[in-house]
């Protein structure tokens, strides 16, 4: 078991904005070390600080207990392959993952422990199991989950959308539908609508609505600073370092476990 006043954490993408914040939540922080970072050959990597600065995920790796991931699009064949060999736990803060990246995680936690999180933040993952309770006892009403993020953001939905969207149909079996438009777009009650919008600087907003008779029952988080995602895989990483192999979650990192 890693000793947990030394902890030493390897950052993927510490070039990147979210890496470069992981950075500096573990400099905040006396439990935890950042002894390197992982960076593209062609990254900018000034003002990373007086870490270790590697290219090759081998090298990146070495002498660490655990790794945190907020690369997107994540390049984990070759970083997964060199976490294994090296028997290094890890963090992957990440969303549109593949079939194909499926299969290799699921491979990989046969050998390390490993967090996948489409959100890192502490208080979103409380959301999506009180979701889920809600969407359970609450199983005549309407449901709809809209989200709100910066004006650069390029997926939509968001993956934390969807993984609320899931949270609701681990209860219910809901059909999910992605925005409506034109003349038949009647709900049906069997349907679980997922929209989105773009602007500004909006860090994420997400807000599950159930539409009852007469009521209407709304669950909000709000994200107002980034740094937020940050802290939290810190606080999973830290976690991580003490398991046997297999996936874990943000829930099980928050004691949450199943929802009933």
């Amino acid at each position: 078991m890693t000793n947990s006043k030394n902890i030493n954490i390897c950052v993927v993408g510490g070039a990147g904005r979210m890496g470069r914040r992981v950075i500096e939540v573990c400099n905040e922080l006396e439990s935890v070390n950042v002894a390197s970072v992982l960076v593209r050959p062609d990254d900018e990597a000034e003002g990373i600080g007086l870490v270790r600065v590697e290219t090759e995920p081998k090298l990146a790796f070495e002498g660490t207990d655990v790794i945190i991931d907020f690369s997107a699009p994540p390049s984990i064949d070759s970083t997964l392959k060199a976490a294994v060999d090296l028997g290094v736990a890890y963090v992957l803060a990440s969303t549109g993952l593949s079939e194909k990246d499926e299969e290799t995680l699921s491979e990989a936690a046969k050998s390390i422990p490993l967090i996948v999180a489409s959100n890192c933040s502490l208080g979103v993952n409380v959301l999506t199991a009180l979701v889920e309770t809600a969407a359970r006892a609450l199983s005549d009403f309407d449901v709809e989950v809209f989200e709100i993020h910066h004006n650069q953001k390029r997926d939509a939905p968001s993956g934390t959308a969807l993984s609320l969207a899931e949270a609701v149909t681990n209860a219910r079996p809901l059909e999910m539908t992605t925005g409506r438009s034109g003349n038949d777009a009647l709900r049906a009650h069997d349907s679980l609508g997922v929209s989105a919008a773009r602007g500004g600087d909006v860090a994420g907003e997400h807000t599950v609505f159930y539409f009852g008779q007469g009521e209407r029952l709304e669950l909000t988080h709000r994200a107002t600073s980034p740094v937020i995602f940050a802290q939290g895989a810190v606080k999973a990483a830290a976690w991580l370092t003490a398991k046997d192999a297999g996936v874990y979650s943000m829930r099980d990192v928050l004691g949450l476990g199943d929802v009933g």
